[in-house]
């Protein structure tokens, strides 16, 4: 939302700027000369708009217009017949988009929707979006001074206006030399200017999915994803850390080529502890684990200190969840080892495997290992041998499968493979859903990336989908039959074209220009009330309050609050004000609706895991599709499973 010294900076900008222009006005020192200085530089300022008039700008669109090699009658033909096409699609689609939206479709049939900043536009956006508006209106007003000049029809300037925030662009035409064309010359410069709009979507579309070929030579694709933005003040910054425009290319074992792989990836570490099959003797050379501690541990890249948790703590064991009672939560690592060595735990082999083991180790020496999941994952390794003992050739040629002694059940080891040469693998000890919310990342990675911008790709891609989206809007609302728009000429030159004085009289066109023109107007303000009441109204729906706790699944028991901060990411993306809650013994089912994208366009005012949730239809039907979707989990007959959508109480 936006904050109130934001609005409170806003009025008092416009406050401000008009009183100075009405006390230079009124004043008796200054009066005159601010009134020629005003009519010279064609400035004027009223309540909450200026507006700004120019000349100058005459002879440049003469220059162009006079271009002979290019075909412009041709082009403007083109445009009428674009404009007498999209005037009966806008039409129709703005009949059903007013009749889904007073029936309640479903929202994702929706087109319309009002760009309302620190609303339904994030304040971050608001530049792409003021800068893609003026260009596609200054486009927009060029189209018809170009189709003017053609015409040899006068031009008295060009006009520039800012009403509020919003930008916009205008052309002074002479009404005698518009009012003395021919009809089908009239609908040249009426439709030149929903042409051009017309133009940018199509180049924007073209641009947008040719983005990759156009980059190519600054950019790759599909060989990592590219790091355009790190949290400030993150674990991961330094010297140690990752880099702006650095190719993650790996995470753990599993292989990162595109931003679906990242994500999956992280999914697989969050959800999977990776083991590392480390050898007898190498775990022999190391001096033995220090007694228990909790402590804080870095493991090359530094965290906040970790909090002691209060339920108990789980560790893999022979790939099986078993409890270690006070000692999962206890590092086994001498405090002045804490930035280099982890302590891991592992199931011995011999006559000696009936109880886990601790080990404190270097992390960087032991990620580098093959990767593990159970014991049996790892075999003997060559070349061991020994006395016979305790690292003797019977349990020093074998490996053992070692995990990191975790503090809780959210926290895990990474290891982040990246591209740039000469720099060690990035180790990660901390919760998957800080590693999200700190790295951002792109499909394109750039070849320099000292040289070349890490965001432009994104900013060429957002500017391509606004362009698309505004000036998309302006020619539907601009082609309809409707007052003040471009669509009222538009329909009076086709209107005379089809029913010329010796087949129509005058007084029957009236009526039937009239007529359409009311039945147009009311149309797109029908259509724009509706999209503002549903965009009002549904304000209170989008504040979604979040609860989770622990649930058992399987028989083992997980904390998932990092399955709700993607939930949550997910559901700020299409507008939503999110809060979460931690409560006690509720089922956490999320990991489910992330996969069904149909709930983030529900009317979600709250979502509720237990017993006392609202149940609705839509409710029961997802309810009992996560039942048969995780049988296998949720086949306990006294797991109350529901989920509440709607007006929940």
């Amino acid at each position: 939302m936006i904050s109130s010294s934001t609005i409170s900076y806003f009025f008092g900008f416009w406050v401000l700027a008009y009183l100075l222009d009405a006390g230079l006005s009124n004043h008796p020192y200054t009066r005159q000369k601010y009134l020629e200085l005003r009519e010279n530089s064609g400035i004027s300022i009223q309540v909450l708009q200026a507006r700004f008039f120019t000349q100058k700008l005459n002879p440049l669109f003469e220059r162009i217009g006079e271009v002979r090699w290019f075909p412009w009658n041709l082009w403007f033909f083109a445009g009428t017949a674009f404009s007498a096409v999209f005037m009966v699609l806008s039409v129709v689609i703005l009949f059903f988009l007013a009749y889904n939206t007073t029936m309640r479709k479903p929202i994702e049939q929706q087109v319309i929707t009002p760009v309302m900043p620190g609303v339904n536009l994030p304040m971050s956006q608001l530049g792409f979006y003021l800068l893609t508006l003026l260009v596609c209106v200054v486009l927009h007003e060029a189209g018809h001074a170009l189709a003017a000049l053609h015409e040899r029809v006068r031009i008295h300037g060009f006009g520039f206006f800012l009403i509020g925030i919003y930008p916009g662009a205008y052309v002074d035409i002479s009404d005698a030399d518009l009012n003395s064309l021919s009809p089908i010359r009239q609908l040249k410069i009426y439709s030149a200017g929903v042409w051009h709009n017309g133009v940018i979507v199509v180049l924007s579309i073209i641009c947008f999915y040719a983005l990759p070929w156009i980059l190519s030579p600054a950019y790759v694709m599909n060989q990592g994803v590219g790091i355009v933005n790190l949290q400030k003040n993150s674990v991961f910054t330094g010297p140690r850390g990752l880099h702006l425009g650095d190719a993650i290319t790996q995470v753990n074992s599993c292989p990162v080529n595109t931003p679906a792989e990242w994500f999956r990836c992280l999914e697989e570490a969050s959800t999977k502890v990776t083991g590392y099959c480390v050898s007898n003797s190498f775990i022999g050379q190391h001096p033995p684990p220090a007694p228990p501690g909790l402590r804080h541990l870095a493991a090359v890249v530094p965290l906040q200190p970790l909090q002691q948790p209060q339920h108990q703590q789980q560790n893999v064991v022979n790939g099986q969840e078993a409890a270690l009672p006070g000692l999962a939560s206890q590092d086994c690592c001498p405090s002045h080892l804490a930035s280099t060595h982890l302590c891991f735990t592992y199931m011995a082999s011999g006559i000696n495997a009936k109880r886990p083991r601790q080990a404190c180790l270097p992390a960087r020496a032991v990620t580098e290992k093959e990767a593990c999941s159970v014991p049996s994952d790892c075999g003997r390794v060559a070349g061991a041998g020994g006395p016979m003992g305790v690292a003797g050739v019977g349990e020093s040629a074998w490996a053992a499968c070692l995990v990191p002694t975790q503090p809780d059940n959210t926290t895990r080891l990474i290891r982040i493979v990246h591209n740039r040469e000469r720099s060690p693998a990035v180790l990660f000890f901390g919760p998957v859903e800080e590693l999200l919310s700190s790295v951002e990342i792109s499909d394109y990675v750039p070849r320099w990336p000292q040289i070349t911008p890490c965001r432009l790709p994104e900013i060429i891609a957002t500017f391509c989908r606004y362009l698309f989206s505004l000036s998309g809007a302006l020619v539907m609302f601009n082609v309809v039959p409707c007052y003040a728009l471009d669509g009222q000429g538009i329909f009076k030159s086709l209107l005379e074209l089809a029913l010329p004085p010796c087949v129509c009289s005058r007084q029957i066109r009236r009526l039937i220009f009239s007529t359409t023109l009311w039945m147009g107007t009311g149309l797109v303000f029908l259509n724009i009330a509706l999209a503002l009441y549903y965009e009002v109204l549904m304000i209170k729906s989008h504040e979604v309050t979040l609860k989770y706790g622990a649930y058992e699944a399987c028989g083992i028991v997980l904390y998932r609050n990092y399955r709700l901060e993607g939930l949550k990411k997910l559901l700020e993306l299409v507008g939503h004000t999110v809060k979460i809650e931690k409560i006690p013994n509720v089922r956490d089912i999320l990991e489910v609706w992330l996969q069904d994208e149909k709930i983030y366009r529900c009317n979600i005012k709250e979502l509720r895991f237990g017993g006392d949730g609202f149940l609705d239809k839509k409710a029961r039907e997802i309810s009992q599709k996560i039942k048969e979707s995780y049988h296998a989990c949720y086949a306990s007959p006294s797991l109350n499973l529901e989920v509440g959508i709607g007006n929940a109480p």
